[in-house]
């Protein structure tokens, strides 16, 4: 199973010319809380996650890796 550290994804939006975006720092949300994640996705892409994990990454707690 892969991992969001080892998951295959290319941020081609990254790639844009710079006059396309600004980069910005994330800033954490106070008190953030999971809602849904779709296993079958995960499954789909054998992707192994932790709620807690998502949490963090989703909420700009922790930069995506």
């Amino acid at each position: 199973m892969a991992t969001l550290q080892t998951l295959n994804f290319d941020n081609s939006f990254a790639r844009l010319a710079s006059c396309l975006f600004t980069p910005v720092k994330p800033q954490a949300l106070a008190q953030p809380f999971f809602i849904h994640a779709n296993r079958q996705v995960a499954k789909l892409l054998e992707l192994d996650y932790s709620e807690e994990e998502l949490v963090r990454y989703f909420s700009g707690a922790d930069p995506l890796p």
